[in-house]
């Protein structure tokens, strides 16, 4: 809970929750405070002792990963199992329901609710809680006696003496967990003599409404926000009847808004302005698709009912998120119903855009590829990376191979970071780490960027590290973000910096550990490399390339040569300063000498968008083709819109990018669509490219659309069509395949189309060696500016898509800039206030929004597509922004 919040029996409560961490990492089962809830009725056992603690010699630890194997029963049947798991679990798995209303299987055990008691009859005799009792040798229980089934049901009737009977009317009714066991456990409506204790509704939230006389105190919400997002907004306060689930102070919930405790509460007690519905959740449909705002691949339920997204929500069992969620994927499915979105093809008639009819855009389209093709004009297809797997390959089809044309990416973030840094590193335009890799690893160093901002599902990965396994993590960041509380030690580099850190860390450690050569001496350019690396980067010419002390240098790489298992997580995105090459190549070489054993080093490329790595897979990358493969260079995409005068464009083919609104140096862009005979922009919206062009091709987004996308980590995950696009418009697929219709092209069908595309991901995956380079020199001493203007990603917003979201922009607004307290206290500025951003000749006016999490001397504005947006400051990727920032007059 953030300072300043109330803390009941914060002593106590601290103590027990560190010893249950600390049991936990260690495999064994910690304790519990036994003032979380106060309704609660007496067990057989001390509450706070867990009830096998006596079965095991004390201090012996829990093995669970060992080959050990102890038998239980369970109603009479023998069941085998790993000694010390939770009997939940086992349960669970046996195929045996225990009802709970608490228990989560991502938390540490809690064991507040008490509906998930069971009765043991062995040596401990007694009613025990489920969902922290561990099972041991010889252990007999029953699940469903009378006596049990009587315990549950005065455990209901005690939870619902304060709890507000309102079903019929209720958000939840017919999805509400408490009012599925009243039914099944046959729970009368004969209430104990009481007097519920009256609350307030507090709808301060623009999100989030809470509605105390509703809740349980399950816990379920505040242990979430704690354990896996690390925020700590609310928490419970009080005591006895008294105990609530509340804010700091009480003041209005400002969180990340992840979800996450709206969609784990069992009851009505915390609902989803957004999702408010009169629809009844049996007549909703439920779809499972993947989110396709990052590269993070999580799979969420939409309930949709009627074309409109009712709910959004997520499995706790799916992969790889298991339940997580983050604002933008919770929130930003409004912008599949913005106003602004193009249902028609529109076509230049002198200065104006008008409508015009399918058949006859792509009429157009086609007569003016085979009039350029035939004079031997210049084609060119460039796209970005929010596209299918199964847009990219036919893309790929239809201009690589059947026009001989270029095809390039887009500079979306981490383009650069696969294609040059991983490539260059491994041979591979891939991460060599995963997810499973990644949670598995008891260190990981967070390079370049915080993944809070950039990539949330990763940044709760970390938390849990944090808070539930022992784990560490290094934040290697000069940027502000909420993960620098958390971490268990923070590099603040001169932002830009990280790669010069990577390289002075790994010369640090092979100084003092020269073990770690021999393993590496057959990779190529090592023994260049070394000899070349310890000449130039002494600890004194590290610490003045990254603006770190010695010490801090010295200190990270003791820690990271004393972990192998170490995995290196590089969150790329548009608006982090540095080279991202340099950083993501530089990642590699220092995780492999942190290795030690000859193998690549373990690094996850955390690209910006959902359809990076597929699109680099399948060939859109000019460096490579399908699969991977290194391919004859040909212009990327800064080249292909910057040519020669005899070289530009017969038709350039823009798809799901905006050069002239989003791109680094974007006004350089914007002049070179004129140099191009006919340019055709392929977007949902009217971009500012768009309203340069000469064809505008309206497109669905891919929440409308099915099809594959592939992760950072490698892994493709089904994307199924969640409601219908507006006006049927087709998806990017079946634009490219009617151009080809008209061209005359043979077009593989659906299937064909299919196995085509396993071969290539299959292909992509390729095993991956370690490569050297030559190191370069640390250059002068690094100078870190008195304001920065950080314009990468900041949670709620993404790239331009996110913009056209209302209620992220209610709660970030496009046209604010956030400071820290310091600076807001220097410049007598408040929130709403009028603040004037300088970066050389070019002016912003921004409102002022104070932020505890941006540092002093930084500010954080989002990068836009608009063309006042803070991105027209930045003229080339990995700039680092210098500006001064002074109230307006």
């Amino acid at each position: 809970m953030p300072d300043g919040a109330a803390r009941p029996r914060e002593g106590l409560a601290a103590r027990d929750r560190s010893a249950l961490r600390d049991g936990l990492a260690r495999g064994r089962q910690g304790s519990r405070s036994r003032l979380a809830a106060p309704l609660l009725e007496p067990v057989a056992h001390p509450v706070g002792v867990p009830p096998a603690a006596s079965d095991r010699p004390r201090g012996q630890a829990m093995n669970t990963a060992g080959p050990e194997r102890i038998t239980i029963t369970v109603d009479g049947r023998e069941i085998e199992t790993a000694p010390d798991r939770l009997l939940i679990d086992v349960l669970h798995e046996a195929g045996i329901e225990v009802p709970t209303l608490c228990h989560d299987r991502r938390l540490l055990p809690w064991g507040g609710c008490r509906i998930c008691l069971v009765e043991r009859r062995d040596g401990r005799a007694g009613m025990v809680p489920a969902c922290s009792t561990p099972v041991v040798r010889g252990m007999v229980i029953e699940t469903s006696t009378p006596r049990i089934l009587e315990r549950r049901r005065r455990q209901l009737q005690l939870l619902l003496l304060d709890h507000r009977m309102e079903c019929p009317v209720c958000e939840r009714s017919g999805d509400c967990r408490l009012q599925d066991l009243v039914y099944r456990l046959g729970v009368d409506e004969q209430r104990l003599p009481f007097e519920r204790v009256a609350r307030r509704r507090d709808e301060a939230s623009p999100v989030i409404v809470r509605d105390p006389e509703k809740c349980i105190l399950c816990g379920r919400c505040h242990r979430l926000c704690d354990e896996i997002q690390g925020v700590s907004a609310i928490g419970l306060l009080e005591r006895g009847l008294a105990t609530r689930i509340a804010t700091p102070r009480e003041q209005p919930l400002d969180c990340e808004f992840c979800g996450q405790c709206v969609n784990a509460c069992p009851v009505g007690a915390l609902v989803a302005r957004p999702f408010v519905s009169a629809t009844p959740v049996w007549m909703r449909r439920r779809v499972a698709t993947t989110c396709s705002i990052c590269s993070c691949g999580c799979r969420i339920d939409a309930d949709v009912h009627e074309n409109r997204i009712e709910r959004i929500t997520a499995d706790e069992g799916a992969e790889p998120n298991h339940g997580r969620l983050c604002a933008r994927g919770w929130l930003g499915w409004d912008v599949l119903g913005h106003p602004d979105r193009l249902t028609r093809p529109l076509v230049r008639d002198g200065d104006r855009l008008v409508p015009i009819s399918w058949p006859d855009a792509l009429d157009r389209l086609a007569a003016a590829l085979e009039q350029a093709r035939r004079a031997g004009r210049r084609i060119a297809a460039i796209a970005g990376s929010r596209l299918t797997a199964e847009d990219a390959l036919q893309l790929r089809l239809l201009y690589r191979e059947g026009l001989d044309a270029d095809v390039a990416l887009a500079p979306d973030g981490g383009r650069d970071g696969l294609a040059a840094g991983a490539a260059a590193a491994t041979g591979v335009p891939r991460s060599s780490a995963g997810l499973d890799t990644l949670r598995a690893s008891p260190l990981v160093l967070a390079l370049r960027g915080d993944p809070s901002r950039t990539h949330p599902l990763v940044k709760t990965d970390l938390v849990r590290k944090l808070r539930q396994q022992g784990g560490r993590v290094i934040l290697a960041h000069g940027l502000s973000g909420p993960l620098a509380r958390l971490a268990s030690r923070v590099l603040r580099p001169v932002p830009g910096r990280e790669a010069a850190l990577a390289l002075g860390l790994a010369a640090e450690i092979l100084r003092h550990d020269g073990g770690r050569v021999r393993a590496l001496e057959g990779a190529p350019g090592f023994p260049r490399w070394r000899e070349t690396l310890l000449a130039r980067w002494t600890l004194e010419a590290s610490a003045g390339a990254t603006g770190l002390a010695p010490d801090e240098i010295a200190a990270a790489a003791r820690e990271l040569a004393n972990e192998p298992d170490a995995v290196a997580v590089v969150p790329c995105a548009l608006g982090l300063p540095g080279d991202e090459a340099e950083a993501v190549r530089t990642a590699f070489e220092l995780m492999a000498v942190v290795r030690g054993d000859g193998g690549a080093g373990r690094v996850l490329v955390l690209g910006e968008k959902a359809g990076l790595q597929g699109a680099i897979d399948l060939g859109l990358d000019s460096r490579f083709g399908p699969g991977g493969m290194s391919e004859q260079d040909r212009p990327e995409a800064e080249g292909i819109l910057d040519p020669a005068p005899d070289r530009a464009p017969g038709v350039l083919h823009l798809v799901a990018t905006d050069p002239a609104g989003s791109w680094p140096g974007r006004s350089r862009y914007a002049d070179a669509l004129a140099q191009a005979s006919f340019v055709v922009v392929q977007d949902p919206f009217l971009t500012a490219t768009a309203r340069r062009a000469d064809l505008v091709l309206p497109t669905a987004l891919l929440g409308e659309r099915s099809g594959t996308l592939v992760g950072a980590d490698g892994v493709a995950r089904a994307l199924t069509r969640v409601v219908e696009p507006p006006g049927g418009l087709p998806g990017d697929g079946a634009i490219f395949a009617g151009i080809a219709q008209r061209l005359g092209f043979l077009w593989p069908e659906a299937r064909e189309l299919g196995e085509r595309l396993g071969m290539l991901l299959a292909s992509a995956d390729r095993p991956r060696q370690p490569r050297f380079g030559d190191p370069p020199e640390p250059g002068g001493d690094a100078a870190r500016p008195p304001m920065i203007l950080d314009v990468s990603p900041c949670l709620f917003h993404s790239g331009t898509t996110t913009e056209r979201s209302r209620l992220l922009c209610e709660l970030a607004p496009p046209v604010a800039v956030r400071i820290s307290p310091a600076d807001a206290h220097e410049l007598a500025a408040r929130n709403g206030d009028l603040l004037r951003v300088d970066v050389g000749p070019r002016t912003l006016l921004l409102r002022a929004r104070i932020d505890r999490h941006v540092l002093p001397g930084q500010m954080i504005a989002n990068w836009g597509g608009r063309t006042d947006s803070p991105a027209a400051f930045v003229e080339r990727p990995g700039q680092l922004v210098a500006a001064t920032l002074r109230r307006s007059k």
